[in-house]
């Protein structure tokens, strides 16, 4: 899958969160944030 680079800018305390998150599951915080939209995309197209 071809990728794109986009820059968000995070309130330091969910970065943080995001972090600890990814460490967690062994993860980068990228592969998290991918994962959580492609989960949020697919759930909202389920509902339509």
């Amino acid at each position: 899958m071809e990728r794109e680079q986009t820059t968000i800018r995070l309130p330091a305390e969910l970065k943080e969160q995001l972090q600890r998150e990814a460490d967690r599951r062994g993860y980068t915080v990228t592969d998290l944030i991918v994962f959580i939209l492609w989960d949020c995309v697919h759930s909202s197209t389920l509902q339509e």
